[in-house]
């Protein structure tokens, strides 16, 4: 009978443990189990010699088992690693449904700690505006240059082709001086504006908060009399600009500046009001105890007068005079401020200001009036709406960042650094924004904060669901939105209103879909299209209430689309 090759291996094996008890048995053990197993079993055969397995010399043992030795520890190294791999990927298994567990727990308590986390971004504390920090960049410095070359490009190329068409440079500095027109006029409805808020507002205020009872004093009005009374006066406040500005036939800028101060004001003063009254209520329910008391003869009469001066609800004027031109909407007794105003950073912002609002001067005129002040002069189609939307896309996403550079940060940070106002966290890095809901969040943290604090708070406060009280958020926005852009155009073409109180919302609860970069780049995407449709849109209506005259009355001219209804416009 022929041996099998595992027979002549046992028994060679068997035999040199006989002759060597000292030797450690684990290679043994290893090779029976390599032998057995399926996984390993072929690399320990194939690393034995066949030649020598067919010769049963005694000298050949030990060439044999040197050649089993080393297969077996190959096998044993074969083994470790395939154990070590399997064991690393358990791990990373495990940890990864570890780490999905936390996510799934910490996106439940996001939600329930969103709100507390909104509140303490209200809180001030001295920080400089990101944009502030991000130009301290010799990198990001380059872009600001680059932005400052293209200017100076387009300043030359619209006074070159200008001065070829019709000799002179001066139409451009007309069109400019009549937009700006009219100062002063401008400066006088501010004043007066100031006037009703400091004296009218604020005199009414401090008056009824100072009186416990409100039938004491020199006039004995209810608490429902002098809500009345502010509304009537909020009603008065909303009246009186718009009205100024169409009598006194104010240009385009000047009436956008007295509208946004009167925005400004309102915002301001509701909230130095919502955190007034719930003060003056408190104090005059500790007043009138201590009346109570005294009157009982608890405690002495002059108790009243001591916890009267402790605890003015109102403050001081000069808090509120501060609080109107500190660039921020929610009211603090105290702010953090600086130690010093820095005059050169200041005109250096205002500077900025001005070669800014030029620079959008210029896009406009440069890349708008060409292409729409000859509107419904000629037959047009709505393939000449699609053709101009597109083309007014890059100028109009520029003038977008412009307005915003601008604005919120060299307008606020001016007057920031007059008003010693130490934090200048007026917005975050929207522009890294991956969806709407964010975008809208840190594009302007000025009215964000004031919206959440005094409104969307107050609604759900009284029982409005979160998503109502969102919607309700956003048609206040954009109808201020576009009460602003009617007034200072003199019609209602209510585009802006349908793009962001209605498209606005439903890209809020659009979900996250792709990677962060395609929905960065989406965001962007739209960005540029809206605001390509409104500044096409709102042109469009401009020079065709110019150049098609229509036979409505005011009242309904101001609501008639004219370059709908012109009879200039073709369907096909």
């Amino acid at each position: 009978m022929i041996p099998t090759m595992s027979d002549q291996l046992d028994h060679d094996l068997r035999n040199r443990h006989k002759n060597d008890p000292f030797e450690d048995d684990d290679d043994d053990r290893l090779f029976h189990t390599s032998m057995n197993g399926s996984v390993f079993a072929d690399q320990l055969i194939h690393g034995v010699d066949p030649g020598i397995l067919q010769g049963s010399e005694l000298n050949t043992c030990e060439i044999l088992m040197e050649q089993v030795r080393e297969a077996a520890e190959q096998a044993k190294e074969t083994f470790v690693a395939h154990m070590e791999n399997h064991l690393r990927d358990l791990k990373d298994t495990m940890k990864y449904g570890c780490s999905v567990k936390q996510d799934r727990r910490e996106d439940v308590d996001s939600k329930e700690k969103r709100k507390e986390t909104r509140v303490s971004e209200n809180q001030f504390v001295p920080r400089k505006s990101l944009l502030t920090e991000l130009l301290q960049n010799k990198n990001i410095q380059t872009v600001n240059n680059i932005f400052v070359a293209v200017l100076v490009v387009i300043i030359l190329n619209s006074a070159l082709l200008q001065y070829l068409r019709v000799g002179s440079v001066s139409e451009t500095f007309e069109l400019a001086f009549w937009c700006l027109g009219k100062i002063p006029h401008v400066l006088y409805i501010w004043c007066q504006m100031m006037l009703w808020t400091t004296a009218v507002f604020f005199g009414t205020l401090s008056y009824w908060a100072h009186h416990p009872d409100p039938s004491s004093g020199p006039m004995m009005i209810p608490h429902i009399g002098w809500l009345l009374l502010y509304i009537c006066g909020i009603l008065a406040f909303l009246m009186y600009p718009p009205c100024a500005i169409i009598i006194h036939n104010l240009p385009i800028l000047s009436s956008f500046i007295i509208l946004l101060e009167q925005v400004r004001l309102l915002m301001k003063m509701h909230a130095f009001l919502r955190i007034i009254v719930p003060r003056a209520l408190s104090w005059k329910q500790k007043v009138s105890g201590v009346n109570e008391a005294t009157t009982n003869g608890r405690i002495e009469s002059r108790s009243v007068s001591k916890v009267a001066g402790e605890h003015a609800p109102c403050p001081d004027f000069s808090l509120f005079l501060y609080y109107l031109f500190a660039p921020t909407l929610i009211y603090q007794d105290k702010y953090p401020m600086t130690d010093r105003i820095r005059w050169d950073v200041v005109r250096k912002n205002f500077f900025q200001c001005f070669v800014t609002g030029c620079y959008i001067f210029l896009m406009v005129v440069h890349f708008a009036l060409p292409v729409t002040e000859k509107f419904a002069q000629e037959h047009y189609t709505i393939r000449d709406f699609i053709r101009t939307t597109f083309t007014f896309m890059i100028p109009a996403g520029a003038c977008l960042f412009l307005g915003f550079y601008l604005i919120l940060h060299c307008w606020l940070n001016a007057w920031a650094e007059m008003m010693r106002f130490a934090d200048r966290l007026f917005y975050k890095d929207w522009w890294n924004s991956t969806s709407f809901a964010s975008y809208y969040r840190d594009w302007n943290l000025v009215v964000h904060n004031w919206l959440y604090t005094y409104f969307y708070k107050d609604l759900r406060a009284i029982g409005l669901g979160p998503k109502m009280s969102l919607i309700s958020v956003f048609l206040l926005s954009a109808f201020f939105h576009e009460y602003i852009i009617a007034v200072a155009l003199r019609f209602c073409y209510p585009v802006l209103f349908v793009l962001f109180g209605i498209f606005g919302v439903m890209f809020m609860f659009v979900p996250d879909l792709g990677s962060a970069n395609l929905r960065g780049t989406l965001v962007w995407l739209i960005l540029f299209i809206g605001s390509g449709i409104l500044l096409c849109l709102y042109s469009f209506e401009w020079f065709s209430r110019k150049n098609c005259p229509g036979d409505y009355e005011w009242y309904l001219d101001i609501f008639v689309p004219r370059s709908l209804v012109c009879n200039k416009l073709q369907f096909v």
